[in-house]
């Protein structure tokens, strides 16, 4: 069946070369993606070694990168970027989208994420993954593009951010909650991260004031 398939080139850019050798590895041994090339950075002068690449996959770090992506895109690549920082806020991820990716991928996300995110992107323009869609939401939200009589009234904490809450008020460190919840500090970064975005804040004071406002709605409701 593989044979059938059309095999899509992709070109990495920017990636760790042992990172890079295994991605080549997993993908050519089980899938129709073929990593044609790694670069360390992505120039124009290196366009006629790509001509056959179907997508581009970039790892960033910094928004200091954006010009990459904008180069790549100059060069009619489609760009996913694997975004490797902890946190990415809704003004960095419509920089980046702006900036010409067709889709954008966190630490979170598993091999199989890039798997579909590649297929995505070559087939269809766009990946509109969990991460894209909440902060292009949340954006749209807090630039009042879109609203509603919702838009006042908080979401609910789940369980799990109640208890990261508890311990970082605490004076935890992200690595001391990961230890006693028995996380990773990746995953403990990445739920601070998504609760800034959920409630539209910007530092742990702020996102403490919704979190005793709701405790207070509680008690008295109860």
């Amino acid at each position: 069946m593989r044979n059938e398939q059309e095999i899509l080139q992709t070109t990495l850019c920017g990636f760790p070369q042992l990172f890079a050798g295994w991605l080549s590895e997993q993908l050519s041994e089980k899938t129709t993606i073929h990593i044609n090339a790694c670069m360390r950075e992505f120039v124009a002068n290196q366009s006629t070694i790509l001509h056959d690449t179907s997508v581009v996959v970039l790892y960033m770090n910094h928004q200091s990168q954006l010009s990459q992506v904008k180069q790549i895109r100059s060069l009619e690549f489609p760009v996913l970027v694997w975004w490797t920082d902890n946190t990415l806020n809704d003004e960095q991820m419509i920089a980046l989208v702006n900036a010409g990716a067709y889709g954008i991928l966190g630490t979170h996300h598993q091999l199989e994420d890039m798997i579909e995110a590649i297929h995505h992107v070559k087939k269809e323009g766009v990946y509109l993954n969990d991460l894209l869609s909440q902060g292009l939401l949340h954006y749209c939200r807090k630039q009042n593009i879109i609203q509603g009589s919702r838009q006042e009234n908080h979401p609910a904490f789940s369980e799990r951010e109640k208890v990261i809450i508890e311990l970082r008020r605490q004076g935890n460190t992200s690595k001391e909650i990961a230890e006693q919840m028995c996380l990773s500090k990746k995953t403990i970064d990445k739920h601070f991260s998504d609760l800034y975005r959920k409630f539209n804040k910007n530092n742990f004071f702020d996102l403490l004031n919704v979190y005793e406002h709701s405790k207070s709605l509680s008690f008295h409701t109860g």
